[in-house]
């Protein structure tokens, strides 16, 4: 079995923090949503642009290209290659600049000591490959480019958000409520099985967010990177630009709710009265299974904590938490 593998944070005080606006990535994991097969969650307008904008006799190929994906995931297919590209036509000069050689090279680098059938077929007909990925990518992006814009918003709330968190000393509730592939659980960050190589400490590399707009469950992280360790993720709010969730007002305690989301501010707030798991779910007008992932994720963050009474199983707030709390709430907890 492979082991689980876990990058050390340090001090989360001390960890330098960026949050990128990267087209690049989001496109990628919006093909591998929709022509991959991954476990993206992808919008229905947004499904429905893809298959209308990418040409037919390009898809089949990007497919079998994509599925590799599993097995390796080179930067220059991901789209990722340069961090600081954050506008897409600068993406979409170096995909094109590539030639087939430097990607079968980049494939190979990272394919297994005996590839599977479909990464086997890419490395033997890479320039076919790398024509077709070329002409889905671009032709995709053309379409997918208004509805990215839907996004600036979203993103900009999402950098004030991990900003706020970093001044105000509350990284780890954002970092454990990321829903990204990477999880955080007291001042580690745990990743699935990959690279052997991967470095146990994040030192002086940088942390990066990435919020992806591709899809509810979207997920991409490089943790090799000598300089930055980036984290892709579902960008918070999504449904509103997609028609899956309403508008709804800005809340009175913002500046919680903007770095814990809406539910776990309000449970953070419940937990001075100790409730069990379903008092809370009956007072949040939410299930007991939600009330209980919310909790794991705040538990995870070091705010809140559970305590045995007899036969039932009682919720409290950690220091930290009633800490965050009367940092950020426009009024003091109940």
């Amino acid at each position: 079995m492979t082991a689980e593998r876990i990058v050390r944070l340090g001090p989360l005080e001390q960890v330098q923090v960026d949050v990128v606006r990267h087209p690049g990535a989001t496109l990628f994991t919006l093909l591998l949503g929709v022509l991959g097969d991954h476990p993206v969650d992808v919008p229905d307008l947004w499904r429905r642009t893809v298959h209308d904008s990418a040409p037919a006799a390009a898809v089949p190929l990007v497919r079998t290209l994509l599925s590799t994906a599993h097995v390796v995931i080179p930067d220059s297919l991901a789209l990722t290659s340069e961090l600081r590209s954050t506008k897409m036509s600068a993406t979409l000069d170096q995909l094109m600049s590539l030639s087939s050689d430097e990607f079968a090279d980049d494939m190979a680098a990272q394919s297994p000591v005996s590839p599977p059938p479909a990464l086997r077929r890419v490395l033997d007909s890479p320039r076919d490959y790398l024509t077709a990925y070329q002409h889905v990518v671009t032709s995709v992006w053309e379409a997918f480019e208004p509805l990215w814009k839907r996004a600036d918003g979203l993103i900009g709330r999402e950098m004030e958000r991990v900003g706020l968190a970093t001044v105000t000393g509350s990284l780890a509730p954002v970092l454990a409520g990321l829903n990204s592939k990477v999880l955080y659980r007291d001042g580690v960050l745990q990743l699935p099985p990959c690279d052997p190589g991967a470095p146990a400490e994040l030192g002086n590399r940088r942390l990066i967010f990435m919020p992806l707009a591709s899809g509810h469950r979207a997920g991409l992280y490089d943790a090799v990177h000598p300089e930055h360790f980036w984290i892709g993720y579902p960008l918070p709010g999504l449904g509103h630009i997609t028609g899956a969730s309403p508008d709804s007002p800005a809340p009175a305690d913002a500046a919680l709710v903007l770095i814990l989301g809406a539910v776990r501010a309000a449970i953070l707030r419940q937990l001075t009265r100790q409730p069990a798991v379903g008092e809370l779910a009956r007072s949040l007008h939410i299930s007991p299974s939600t009330a209980t992932y919310h909790c794991d994720q705040l538990a995870a963050a070091g705010l809140l904590e559970r305590e045995r009474h007899g036969q039932h199983v009682r919720l409290r707030a950690t220091a930290r938490g009633m800490a965050l709390l009367e940092l950020l709430s426009a009024t003091p907890a109940d």
